[in-house]
C-alpha cells in the first residue's frame, strides 16, 4: 500500500542507501562530486536533535492547549453540573461536586502553564532547535555550493582515478576549513548572521575575494548541471509545494492549515 502521509525529506543529500543507488546509476561519471559520506555524517548529527526538539515541542504545546481548553470547559461546566443537584435540595452534595470540579480546573490550568512554560515557551528550547536547523542548512548550503565553487576541480577529477582521488582530498580540506569554525559554536555563527545587515560575499569557502572561475564549456560538466538542478532547485520547490499544501487536517504544521 503505498503511503500518502510521510514527505521524503534531505533526499538532496543522498542520505539513504536507495538516493545514492539512483544517483550513481543517473550520474555515474560525477558522482563522487555529490556523494559526500563525511558531510552527511555531520549533517545527521544535527539534523536529528533538531527535529526532535521540534517535535517534542509540538507535543508539548499541544498538551499545553488541551488542559487550558480543559481548564475552561470545567469551570463553564460547573454550573450546568450542579444547578440540578441543587434543585434537588442536596446543598452538600452540590458544594463536594463544585469543589471537585473546581480542583479538575484548577489542575487542568497549572498543567497547561507548566507544560507551556517548560516546554513550549521555553527560551532554551528554542535557542537549541535554531542553532541545530542553522548547522543543517549551513552544512546543505556548503555541498551545493561546491558543485558550483569547485567546477574547475570537478571537471579535472574526471580524467582518471588520480584525478579523482585528488579531488577528494582536496575536498576533506574544504569541508574542515568549513566545518571548524562552526561545530562547537553554533551559538556564536548565529549570533554573526543575525547581525549582518549586508551580505556582500555568499560564498562559505575561506578567502572573501576568491570568486569561482567557469571552465571553458565541456559536455562532461552537463551532468553535474543536471545534478544540481534536479537535487538543489527543482528538490527545494519540491519542499515549498510540500508547505504550501492544505493537508486537511484538524492539527497541522503546514503554514497553509494554520
Amino acid at each position: 500500500m503505498v503511503a500518502f502521509d510521510h514527505h521524503k525529506f534531505n533526499d538532496d543529500l543522498l542520505l539513504q542507501d536507495a538516493d545514492r543507488k539512483l544517483a550513481q546509476r543517473k550520474y555515474p561519471s560525477i558522482f563522487h562530486a555529490p556523494d559526500h559520506p563525511e558531510l552527511r555524517d555531520l549533517f545527521s548529527e544535527y539534523d536529528a536533535p533538531a527535529n526532535r526538539a521540534k517535535r517534542t515541542g509540538l507535543i508539548a504545546g499541544l498538551w499545553a492547549i488541551g488542559f487550558g481548553v480543559s481548564a475552561l470547559a470545567i469551570a463553564a461546566s460547573e454550573f450546568l453540573v450542579t444547578h440540578p443537584i441543587a434543585d434537588e435540595g442536596t446543598s452538600h452534595t452540590m458544594n463536594w461536586t463544585g469543589f471537585v470540579l473546581a480542583v479538575a480546573s484548577g489542575l487542568c490550568g497549572l498543567f497547561s502553564y507548566l507544560i507551556g512554560t517548560i516546554g513550549v515557551l521555553s527560551a532554551e528550547r528554542k535557542r537549541r532547535w535554531l542553532y541545530f536547523r542553522l548547522m543543517t542548512e549551513r552544512i546543505r548550503q556548503f555541498h551545493f555550493q561546491t558543485l558550483i565553487f569547485r567546477l574547475p576541480q570537478i571537471l579535472a577529477s574526471l580524467e582518471n582515478d588520480a584525478a579523482r582521488s585528488k579531488f577528494l582530498a582536496e575536498r576533506a580540506l574544504w569541508f574542515e576549513s568549513f566545518r571548524s569554525p562552526l561545530v562547537g559554536k553554533p551559538d556564536s555563527a548565529f549570533t554573526a548572521i543575525i547581525r549582518e545587515e549586508e551580505k556582500n560575499n555568499v560564498w562559505l569557502y575561506n578567502g572573501a575575494d576568491e570568486r569561482p572561475v567557469a571552465p571553458n564549456d565541456s559536455d562532461d560538466l552537463v551532468p553535474v548541471f543536471n545534478a544540481y538542478r534536479e537535487l538543489r532547485i527543482l528538490h527545494q520547490l519540491d519542499y515549498a509545494d510540500y508547505k504550501l499544501h492544505n493537508d486537511h487536517r484538524l492539527i497541522s504544521a503546514m503554514p497553509h492549515r494554520q
